[in-house]
This record gives structure tokens, sequence and C-alpha cells, in this order.
């Protein structure tokens, strides 16, 4: 009763709270549309497709085996590829693929949604492209970011998913050659394999998608694992206390095994409250002490990673290392669970035997990441490692 009390106080809030950020930013597209005016690109180049693929880090590697086979596609094609990613993945897209023959425009997001001047800058480079087609692969859209480069282009063809039914949903569906339904299921691998599939009308086969980073030399421990409690939202964080708590359980099971603590340079506060608490001496801290690649390079090598819904999962997860995820049930199967040929990927939610209905696919609402106890993570990750 009290878990079924939460969730409907959580779902009421979570509807309120959507609202207001739909008409705050309903308000911001129709300020930022008046400066798209004057970049209007009516003439088409047939020998042009635009890429457009905005999202952050660790959606970006679930994309990634589907972006290779749309880079295959187009290589023996009389099309120019123009890639347009959100700047933090440069790095991750050159390592991924050195040899593909796109030219890429990378889009600082922050400077984007703060600066006129920039955004200008932009939509300049973009207009000069003329593009006969757009792709909008992204399954989440948005029109702050979708719905003004749509704008820039009235004559091109666009290709997206359907826009989830809401409040916006008439503008990212306006003008559209090709809307593919929206799926009632599937976790972001599968979605983005049937995007590619469905444009490229080519059916793909079905198998687990691991990623070749070309990784950089790294000093690390012959037997580790990692802890990574970062995210860029507070309802995705786990306690610290928590995770030392499970970290430390973990390690009595392995005691020749090192502890990483891993993240961003905005995790250090999160790494210090860890180590307050883990009474283990055989710890590394490298939060905000790696690049991109090199986060890469300690997720991969790892014998476990145990960490919260953030692109550290995604790392492990595509890269073959077993992963232990705590979730807060946002977006529910989209993300987690991963497909169940993902053998080497677990994740446990508050109250999670709730989430089995379809009702909650891609739900947009959060639980109390909190609800779940230390208890209930050791028994879930023991059966994860077959204890």
């Amino acid at each position: 009763m009290l878990h079924t009390i939460k969730h409907i106080l959580s779902q009421t809030l979570a509807s309120l709270q959507k609202k207001r950020n739909d008409n705050k930013q309903l308000a911001k597209y129709h300020e930022m549309l008046n400066e798209v005016e004057s970049f209007v690109q009516k003439q088409t180049n047939e020998s042009n497709l635009l890429l457009v693929r905005l999202d952050d880090i660790g959606d970006f590697i679930l994309f990634a085996p589907s972006l290779k086979i749309l880079l295959d596609n187009f290589k023996n094609q009389n099309q120019k590829l123009f890639f347009l990613g959100n700047t933090v993945c440069k790095s991750l897209f050159e390592n991924l693929f050195p040899e593909s023959n796109v030219e890429t425009i990378w889009l600082n997001k922050g400077e984007w949604f703060s600066n006129p001047i920039y955004r200008n800058e932009v939509f300049v480079k973009l207009s000069e492209i003329k593009p006969e087609t757009i792709l909008f692969p992204s399954f989440t859209r948005s029109i702050l970011l979708e719905g003004l480069i749509k704008s820039l282009f009235p004559n091109t063809k666009a290709v997206a998913w359907s826009a989830k039914s809401g409040f916006n949903q008439h503008i990212l569906n306006h003008n559209y050659s090709l809307l593919f339904e929206r799926p009632a299921h599937g976790h972001e691998l599968e979605i983005n394999s049937d995007f590619v599939e469905k444009y490229l009308k080519l059916e793909l086969p079905n198998k687990q998608d691991f990623l070749c980073f070309n990784l950089p030399e790294f000093n690390l421990p012959e037997k580790y694992f990692v802890v990574c409690m970062g995210g860029n939202q507070g309802s995705k964080r786990w306690s610290e206390k928590s995770y030392a708590k499970l970290a430390e359980h973990y390690s009595n099971l392995q005691p020749d095994y090192s502890c990483i603590i891993l993240g961003g340079a905005g995790d250090v506060s999160s790494a210090e409250k860890f180590k307050a608490t883990y009474s283990k001496i055989n710890y590394i801290d490298l939060t905000g002490k790696t690049n991109l690649l090199e986060f890469a390079k300690v997720c991969k090598e790892a014998q476990l990673i145990i960490c919260n819904d953030t692109s550290a999962a995604h790392f492990g997860a595509l890269q073959g290392t077993r992963v232990f995820v705590i979730a807060n049930g946002n977006r529910y199967g989209r993300f987690f669970p991963y497909p169940k040929d993902f053998q080497n990927v677990a994740a446990i939610f508050p109250g999670s035997k709730n989430f089995t209905s379809p009702k909650y696919y891609d739900w947009e609402g959060k639980m109390n990441i909190n609800m779940i106890q230390v208890k209930a993570a050791k028994i879930a990750l023991n059966d994860f490692l077959g204890i």
C-alpha cells in the first residue's frame, strides 16, 4: 500500500513538472524560431544528406552500432553524408569511425541553449549543406533541437519516429515526409536498429552489438571492479553510503580485487563521501582523472561495474563487461533492463516487481531510488553473479 501511494504521488508530481517544462519549452521554441527566419534555406542539394543525433554520451553509445551500418551503407553511394552531433561525443565518433567519409558538425548544447550568436553560427553552417534529406533517428525528440533544425529547411525531406503523444506532438510531426510508427516496446539498441532497417529497407542480423574502441594504454590493476556514482540527474543517484556498503559486500567476495571509483569532475564530492564510509583500503580514486576514452578503457577491463543509470553502464555493457545497475525506473524498458541476449547486464529498481506492466514502458517518471535497500541490492547482485 505504501509503495502504491508513493508511486501515485510520484506520477502526479512528474506529470505536473512535465507540463511546466512543456510550457517553458514551447515559449523558448517560439523565441528561438524568430532567429531561424534569417537563415531559412529553401534550396536543396540532392547529393547531400544530413544525419542529426544530438543525444548525450550514453545514448550515442547505444546508437553507435546502428550508426556503423548507416555509415557503411553510404560508402558506396553518390550522396554526401553530413553528421550533426553533440560535441561531447566527438572523441568517441572519431575513435569508432576513423575512416568514415563523413563531414561532421559538432554542436555544444550548452552554448546552443544560451547563446544566440552561437546558434546563428550553427544555422549558417547547416544552411550551406542544403540537404535533400534529414534523418532524425532519436526516439526522444526535442522541439528546441530537432524542431528548430527542421524549420531551417522547409523543402527538405525529413525522416523521424512519430513523436510521442503530448503537448508538442503537432510541432514535431509537422511537415515530415516520413514518420515511422513508434514501437510499443523495445530497448534503445533495438529501436536504433529498427530505424535503420526501416530507412534502408533491409533486415539486420539479430545479434549482440559490441563496440570496438581503439583504447589508450592506461595503468590499471590486474583485477578490479568499478563503482560509478555519477549521473546528470539527482534522482538517478543512489546514496554514497549505500554504494560503499554494496562495494564492501563485493570486495568481501573478491578480496583480491581493487575498487576503482570512477566519475567525472562533478562527482568528486560523491567520491569523498564514498571513501568516508568504505571500510576497505584497496581502492583507487580516478574521479575526474580520465578522459572519455580512458573512462571507456577502465570500464572494459573491469571484472564488474556497479553504477547507476549512466554512461558507465553502457560503456561496460557494449564492451562485454558485467554491469550491475541501480536504477530509479525512469524510462523503464528503453534503457534498462537490457535485452535478454545481454547476460552481462542486470538492474535493480525500487519495487521492481511493479515495473513489469507494459504501461510503464518508457515511463517518464521517477521512483525514489533510495527505496532500494542495500540488503535487496546484495541479494540481487549475488543472483546476477550466480552466488
